[in-house]
């Protein structure tokens, strides 16, 4: 009878471990829906402050391919949202001017997309973020008062992040 028991517990031990496993493998994709738009909200608003800095030197008559210290603005973003995995500047046709740090697998083929280059004629629109491999990349056009195209501002943060979080849950 012992050995009934102990099969008996095995079997339900198997099979909570496994309905565990499922409901943690699900909950990671939710989160991940839910999580990825907040994350684009929350980078928009730290890539505002890069997007000004352009802008501002632009005002000063400075040539877009030519402003210095971009890289440094890219470090600072970094130390206000520390997920923050990659900066861009790309021009109006997708070719990278300034980057920082390591870029996902595929981001130049994407900056070059007419999808993504389209969002150039609706700048106060959020671009969802858009994931490419290990990065979930938020595209912000740059566009001067005078509504002259100048390019774009990517950020891509590690999707690390969600299992951060969900690590944490459990």
């Amino acid at each position: 009878l012992r050995a009934i028991y102990l099969r008996l517990a095995g079997v339900l031990m198997l099979v909570i471990m496994g309905a565990l496993a499922a409901s943690a493998y699900y909950s990671h994709h939710v989160f991940e829906r839910t999580l990825a738009p907040e994350m684009a909200g929350k980078v928009a608003s730290g890539g505002a402050s890069t997007r000004a800095v352009l802008l501002r030197a632009m005002e000063h008559s400075v040539a877009f391919t030519e402003i210095y210290g971009i890289e440094q603005t890219f470090d600072e973003l970094k130390a206000a949202i520390p997920d923050v995995a990659y900066a861009a500047v790309t021009d109006t046709t997708g070719q990278v001017i300034y980057q920082r740090f390591t870029a996902p697998k595929g981001a130049a083929a994407y900056f070059r997309r007419p999808d993504v280059l389209a969002w150039l004629d609706s700048p106060q629109q959020l671009a969802p973020a858009i994931r490419l491999n290990d990065q979930y990349v938020v595209s912000l056009p740059i566009v001067t008062a005078q509504q002259q195209r100048m390019g774009m501002l990517h950020i891509g943060v590690s999707v690390d992040f969600i299992n951060r979080i969900t690590t944490d849950m459990v």
